[in-house]
């Protein structure tokens, strides 16, 4: 336990800022001791310091894999059926994107329908509005609503990376998450 508040203790005072690489040792400069550690417990943070960054780094900008790497093959009824309410509303009316863009879009002159978004998706060359209604939607909607629009056939997997791509959608976690999605999609 003291370990671990020693490295975070360690990266937090890091002059560079806590997620940022810690500058390296000038060559054949061993670890120095860090507000009164001595100076073997420091060699012990600097190696998890070196650790940690040998990591994949979760600040570090994301790139959205293509579509081709996604399915292009919408829900089955099996899958409907696995994951949504049998009254649910679907395709161009999908109820899991209705209501998230009546929540997340309420404060827009206009707010955007389920069929809008529908549209969007599969837009060849979308309109700014297009664009800020699939950006909307990736950013707002959580992982499980993106999977249950699936499920009511309101866009293939390939879709709407597409249009994620066409939006210039950039929100790192997110498409970390939709990322790992991918291996499962095919």
């Amino acid at each position: 336990m003291s370990d671990v508040k020693s490295v975070n203790h360690a990266v937090e005072h890091e002059s560079a800022g806590p997620y940022r690489r810690p500058r390296a040792a000038s060559p054949g400069q061993g670890p120095t001791a860090v507000d009164g550690m001595p100076a073997d417990a420091c060699a012990g943070v600097r190696q998890e310091i070196e650790r940690r960054l040998r990591e994949p780094d979760q600040w570090a900008p994301a790139t959205l894999l293509p579509p081709s790497a996604f399915s292009d093959e919408l829900a089955t009824d099996r899958d409907f059926e696995r994951l949504e309410d049998p009254n649910a509303r679907t395709g161009r009316h999908a109820d899991a994107v209705h209501f998230r863009l009546m929540s997340s879009c309420a404060g827009w002159k206009t707010r955007p329908t389920a069929s809008e978004f529908y549209d969007a998706v599969r837009a060849t060359r979308p309109t700014a509005r297009q664009r800020a209604i699939v950006s909307a939607w990736g950013r707002e909607a959580t992982f499980f609503e993106i999977l249950e629009a699936w499920a009511q056939r309101a866009y293939t997997d390939r879709e709407l990376v597409r249009a994620l791509h066409l939006a210039g959608f950039d929100c790192g976690e997110r498409i970390r998450e939709i990322n790992r999605w991918a291996k499962y999609s095919r």
